[in-house]
């Protein structure tokens, strides 16, 4: 058996995708470019935002194994139009899109792949046409929707997320919320969005049963990247909602507050944002 039929066997028989994953909603301005047509021995492609504007100077990373067995990886970052193209030998690749936001921080994001498609399984001698958009929020490729608020929940999004819990000490109830009320997190936005775009109110809601312990964590998840005010309410049936002061975890010698200012922004080292932990009295 050659060698390239050997490599193009692995790509049908390998799971590259699983079957039961979610596709990503694309924003409508993306979702209704046309896609980049393929050409022979070629991987070309376009990098929009999600307004469908083109980004340039985004970093293409094209890697992969020829039909006469060598390695071999090519970088090309894009034009002012978006575009890239990059002439590869007959083999099999796969392609990434590497983006750095500069400011007073730089942040660095692994952008979407229209098709979904992270691996390396593209056939250079079909052509390969490969778009990218940057996504702020909204699943990962490959990714599939659990129960809302657990903690599976963030890593499976591009948005950031919150991991909130009950502070503890001798008046804490036992247990901390009762069964049948709701803890409701509203985040006020204090800008537009990382991206640019203008930010909207959020709201999430748990409503909580009678396990619900104070070490319990509550995950709100999939955030568009921005800054943001978060304020905690919490509805109990029968009462009015009442307005609970809270934290961030991390500030240890910090009051209880009405309300905190959360950056729900990308790690500068890794470029995938961590959960921000907050502590809220029942």
């Amino acid at each position: 058996m050659s060698l390239q039929l050997l490599l193009r066997l692995v790509v049908l028989l390998g799971i590259t995708v699983p079957a039961f994953a979610t596709k990503t909603v694309l924003p409508p301005a993306v979702a209704a470019l046309p896609p980049t047509k393929a050409k022979s021995g070629y991987v070309q492609g376009r990098v929009t935002d999600s307004a469908g504007q083109p980004l340039a100077g985004v970093m293409i990373h094209i890697y992969g194994t020829t039909f006469a067995g060598a390695n071999t990886r090519f970088e090309r970052p894009t034009g002012a139009d978006g575009r890239f193209s990059q002439r590869v030998p007959d083999g099999i690749y796969g392609v990434r899109a590497e983006y750095v936001l500069e400011g007073e921080t730089n942040y660095t994001f692994a952008l979407h792949p229209i098709d979904g498609i992270t691996a390396r399984q593209h056939d250079s001698e079909e052509g390969i046409g490969k778009d990218f958009v940057w996504l702020i929020s909204g699943l990962r490729p490959g990714a599939t929707p659990g129960e809302p608020g657990t903690h599976n929940e963030p890593n499976k999004y591009y948005g950031g997320s919150l991991q909130i819990s009950a502070h503890e000490d001798a008046s804490t109830p036992k247990p901390p919320f009762a069964d049948g009320s709701t803890l409701i997190a509203e985040l006020t936005p204090r800008g537009p969005l990382l991206d640019g775009r203008p930010a909207q109110p959020l709201t999430f809601r748990r409503t909580f049963g009678p396990s619900a312990r104070s070490t319990s964590y509550w995950y709100p998840s999939d955030i568009p990247l921005g800054r943001y005010t978060l304020r905690l309410n919490l509805e109990t049936p029968g009462q009015p909602a009442k307005p609970l002061t809270l934290k961030q975890s991390l500030d240890f010698n910090g009051d209880f507050q009405p309300a905190v200012a959360v950056d729900v922004l990308p790690s500068s080292s890794t470029g995938t944002p961590l959960p921000i932990q907050i502590t809220v009295k029942p």
